[in-house]
C-alpha cells in the first residue's frame, strides 16, 4: 500500500454520493497568543489528520497496515504519537484515513514536523508553522 499525501485541516466533508472529500480550512501556520499557552504545553485545538492510501499489487488487499503519526517541536524532540491499524477489503484501491485530534503540544516558535511512517517506514513529513505572540 502506498502513502499519496496527507495534510492538516478544521474540517473533512465527504460527499456522501460521490465519496469525494472537501478540505476546509487546511494548516500550514498557527499563530498562538502567549497569554493563551498560560505556561501550558499543552493547547486545546481540534484538527484533522487527513491520508489518502492506494492499493499498488493485488496482493495487498486485506493485509494489515500499522501506522503512526508523530508530532515533532523545532528542536527535533519529539512530543506526541498516535498508532493505529487498518486494512483495505478487496475492490477498494484506494482508502481515506481522518485522524481527528483534541490538542497540539507547543514548546516554542518555530516549524514542527508531522512524520508519518507506515509499518515503521517515514512515507511523509508534513511542516507547520507556529508562531507564539
Amino acid at each position: 500500500m502506498k502513502h499519496l499525501w496527507s495534510i492538516i485541516c478544521n474540517k473533512l466533508i465527504v460527499d456522501e454520493q460521490t465519496n469525494n472529500a472537501t478540505l476546509v480550512d487546511i494548516l500550514e501556520e498557527i499563530r498562538i497568543k502567549q497569554e493563551f499557552l498560560q505556561g501550558r504545553k499543552e493547547v486545546p485545538m481540534l484538527f484533522n489528520f487527513v491520508s489518502l492510501w492506494f492499493i499498488e499489487n493485488i496482493d495487498e488487499f486485506e493485509k494489515e497496515t500499522n501506522v503512526s503519526i508523530e508530532f515533532y517541536d523545532p528542536k527535533g524532540d519529539k512530543l506526541n504519537d498516535f498508532e493505529f491499524s487498518f486494512a483495505l477489503p478487496q475492490r477498494k484501491k484506494r482508502v481515506r484515513t481522518n485522524i481527528k485530534f483534541d490538542r497540539l503540544f507547543i514548546t516554542s516558535s518555530g516549524t514542527y514536523n508531522i512524520k508519518v511512517k507506515q509499518d515503521g517506514i517515514q512515507v511523509a513529513q508534513i511542516p507547520l508553522e507556529i508562531t507564539v505572540i
